[in-house]
């Protein structure tokens, strides 16, 4: 009960619990058969294999789950860097479009429903215009790098597109189911 709950329940290392994993059966093994007991020899041996085998059983328990925690840290750890790495180069990105950025004519309804973004994704999409064709596929190619590591991309051959089936349409195109 002991060994079992002390695994369980206290938030250390494995090692830490390690005397105890000791000290367990080789104390009942100690007042079992050194102090003596009013059972069996064989009931006494009994007892001492299934508390070594409680105890092991918990002790691997204990050890399986602190490699499955640091593996699981290891892969928060890998995605936080590989989004940092990301937004940085789009931060970089986003600098070196702003110096070349000049305002372009704009109606006074577009500037209300236009809202600047200053998250990852809004820095991707936005200043396609005037890019020669060179550019615009290199500019997709990041588009469609950032849409996996951020997993929202979805692969072509995935996609069905039914062309009479139209979702919706406005100033900027149709929308098909």
């Amino acid at each position: 009960c002991i060994v079992t709950a002390s695994h369980l329940a206290m938030p250390v290392r494995w090692v830490w619990l390690l005397p105890m994993q000791i000290a367990v059966p080789l104390g009942y093994s100690i007042l079992g058969i050194g102090i003596g007991s009013q059972m069996y020899f064989s009931s006494v041996l009994l007892h001492i294999v299934m508390i070594g085998i409680l105890t092991l059983s918990a002790s691997i328990g204990r050890r399986n789950a602190e490699k499955s925690d640091r593996i699981a840290f290891g892969r928060i750890v890998k995605e936080r860097s590989l989004r940092v790495e990301m937004e940085f180069q789009l931060s970089k990105n986003a600098h070196e479009r702003t110096a070349e950025w000049k305002p372009r004519d704009v109606d006074a309804r577009s500037m209300q429903s236009s809202v600047p973004t200053t998250n990852a994704t809004g820095i991707v999409f936005e200043g396609f215009d005037g890019l020669s064709e060179v550019d615009v596929l290199s500019r997709l190619e990041q588009l469609m790098l950032f849409g996996r590591t951020e997993h929202w991309y979805i692969d072509a051959a995935d996609v069905r597109v039914f062309p009479k089936k139209i979702l919706g349409h406005g100033g900027f195109g149709v929308v098909l189911g």
